[in-house]
């Protein structure tokens, strides 16, 4: 009995010590680290730093930097922890740089991702004109193709020797006022930009007049006929102005963004053949200066839009491929008409109607096709400028036999009648918002929807719940953004589990 005491003693005495003993220290929190440069929203260019803070101090192992979720250059293993990034290898456009912290435990925890903008693209200057020409000043305004600085150098020769301030503001449309000028004086100006950390761009060398100072008699009377303001133009045209005054007209300088078009036209007519070609395409400044036989000058200016370059076609695809019949639907860059050429050899020997509706997007129906015939087609679209553009040879084979598409593109041989799962549109026009054609709405059989744009990528799925809950695809892309103009191809998995594809167009 005393042994039993003494042993109860025992575990009593070892069970206090046990609970009085301290309890073991927790595990400290794994390192945090953030991205301390650069600051979220910043435009990068070149070559720029990265830091990151990692806390509590002693506990980091090393810091990983990364750009849309991969490796960006080597582990940084001591503080601090910097590195450069050359911008320059990543195309232009917004990038999320994370950084990944080791701890010396092995724990590992990861940076909020800090969003930035790569601009490496450099700047360009455009639509160089004058106006505003008087026997004292005369006012250059110019584009650039982002935000910059903009100023003027301007002489009486190529040597210049005289500049505006230095815009304090960065913009894209830049405007300068020349004052001081000397009258009856030509004068060569070049404009000027700079944007950030980038080299500094010039303009080519532009030339104006300064008319003389008056002597007496009245200005002469002076206005451009042809082409009309704001007119679209390509190829070579004719220009031609209306001078007349008190005192007989000498000459009339035409003149292009402030560069003369030639020597000066002596005699009425006053016409001048220009070849648009000599510009880039975009907006310019057409002159008329009038020169009287006592030195007196008027001008005229008007605005045209030149446009030699041909619409792009791309997204060429064949929809609705049956026996006697095939959808054909492209895109181009800029608005145009729409026809196709077809045959079954590349001498084509058929053409559809000109569509003369100016679009974006555009749909052709080829009818009365031959069954079980491969067919060698080409889109054409002319803009507003009357320029044409036509695409490569493509081909197709309706249906009886091994059907083809355009690259990018695959359609179905024909099978089972599933029009009753396809939606009835063709084009949608969502950014008009008028109601029509702003979705496609698949039919009743359709069980599950995805669509894709024509470089393969997955812009939407869905899924209906039930034969009373049709597929709706909205124009929108996962992010709730409306998509691009563009052809887009819908694969249909109808109630049956057989499978359909529809092609759309959508124009903006």
């Amino acid at each position: 009995m005393k042994r039993l005491r003494l042993l109860a003693a025992l575990t009593l005495s070892r069970a206090a010590s046990a609970a009085s003993a301290p309890a073991a220290p927790a595990a400290p929190p794994p390192p945090t680290v953030s991205i301390a440069a650069p600051a979220a929203g910043a435009r990068l260019a070149g070559t720029v730093a990265l830091s990151a803070a990692a806390a509590p101090p002693g506990q980091a192992d090393g810091v990983q930097f990364q750009l849309d979720g991969a490796d960006l250059g080597p582990r940084i293993s001591s503080r601090p922890f910097t590195a450069l990034w050359n911008t320059a290898g990543t195309p232009d456009g917004t990038h999320l740089l994370t950084a990944e912290v080791f701890g010396r435990d092995g724990r590992t925890s990861s940076s909020d991702a800090v969003p930035v903008v790569v601009d490496n693209q450099p700047v360009l200057i455009g639509g160089v004109a004058v106006s505003g020409i008087s026997a004292a000043g005369a006012t250059i305004s110019f584009t650039t193709s982002k935000p910059a600085e903009g100023q003027v150098e301007y002489g009486p020769t190529t040597a210049y020797g005289a500049s505006t301030v230095l815009e304090s503001g960065e913009s894209a449309s830049h405007s300068a006022v020349l004052t001081g000028l000397t009258p009856g004086t030509t004068y060569h100006f070049r404009a000027a930009a700079e944007a950030g950390s980038r080299p500094r761009v010039e303009s080519e060398d532009g030339s104006f007049a300064t008319p003389a100072v008056s002597t007496g008699g009245a200005p002469p009377a002076v206005a451009i006929m042809n082409p009309a303001p704001g007119a679209l133009v390509s190829g070579t045209i004719s220009v031609s102005a209306n001078a007349a005054g008190s005192s007989p007209v000498a000459s009339v300088q035409f003149m292009a963004d402030g560069t003369e078009l030639g020597p000066p036209v002596t005699a009425a007519p006053f016409v001048f053949s220009w070849n648009t070609a000599s510009v880039p395409d975009g907006q310019h400044a057409l002159s008329a200066i009038a020169v009287d036989a006592a030195g007196v000058s008027a001008t005229a200016v008007v605005t045209v839009t030149v446009a030699n370059a041909p619409p792009v076609i791309s997204g060429i695809a064949v929809s609705g491929l049956g026996g006697d019949r095939a959808d054909v639907l492209w895109t181009t860059d800029q608005r145009a008409d729409s026809a196709v050429s077809f045959g079954t050899s590349t001498l084509y020997g058929a053409s559809t109607p000109v569509n003369p509706a100016q679009s974006t997007g555009h749909g052709v129906a080829l009818r009365g096709l031959i069954p079980g015939t491969q067919y060698h087609y080409v889109a054409k679209s002319r803009d507003a400028a009357g320029v044409l553009a036509v695409s490569d040879d493509q081909t197709f084979t309706t249906a009886g036999s091994t059907s083809s598409a355009a690259p990018g593109i695959t359609v179905p041989a024909a099978g089972p009648d599933l029009s009753v799962v396809k939606a009835p549109q063709k084009f949608l026009t969502p950014a008009t918002a008028d109601g029509v054609n702003d979705q496609a709405v698949f039919g009743p059989g359709a069980r599950e929807v995805t669509i894709f744009d024509i470089r393969g990528h997955k812009v939407f799925h869905g899924t209906s719940s039930g034969p009373g809950s049709p597929v709706v695809w909205d124009c929108k892309d996962g992010s709730g953004r409306v998509v691009t103009a563009g052809v887009y191809l819908a694969k249909i998995v109808a109630r049956d589990s057989s499978t359909a594809y529809q092609s759309f167009a959508v124009a903006k």
